[in-house]
């Protein structure tokens, strides 16, 4: 008889393994739809990108700071839609190395990443509606 704590296991590499190929699935669409960036070369490659594995454990990687509104008003539309993707992708690998580590029962490291990802990616979203306000093109839409 499996108990609560195998229970929650299963559903937690479940759930891992959904999100990895969402991820999976959006890193295909963003290849697809990114005309002449670099494509990965195999969905193993896509996945192997998922997890942080130059860092030693126990040490923080090197994160900067989140982009500022004013930063990303001066820059257009093809480079928000590319910062995007690699935020999602950034925040995809993120969620899978917190998931992993609640399953290995080690601590997540420098949750901080986190915070500073989704606060970019909210902030592309602003200068997207603000110039969807001004100019009347539905920018949002098209990420």
């Amino acid at each position: 008889v499996a108990g609560p704590v195998s229970r929650t296991a299963s559903l937690l590499r479940s759930a891992i393994i959904a999100k990895m190929l969402r991820a999976l699935q959006q890193l295909r669409t963003a290849a697809q739809g990114m005309h002449g960036a670099s494509r990965a070369a195999s969905s193993g490659e896509a996945l192997r990108q998922l997890f942080d594995t130059t860092t030693k454990k126990g040490s923080f990687p090197p994160a900067g700071r989140a982009w500022t509104a004013a930063e990303l008003r001066g820059k257009s539309f093809r480079d928000l839609r590319e910062l995007w993707f690699i935020l999602l992708r950034e925040r995809h690998a993120l969620d899978a190395t917190k998931a992993r580590a609640k399953l290995q029962g080690d601590a997540f490291k420098n949750p901080a990443r986190v915070q500073k990802v989704r606060k970019s990616m909210a902030r592309i979203k602003v200068v997207l509606s603000e110039r969807k306000r001004e100019y009347g093109i539905d920018y949002e839409r098209l990420l």
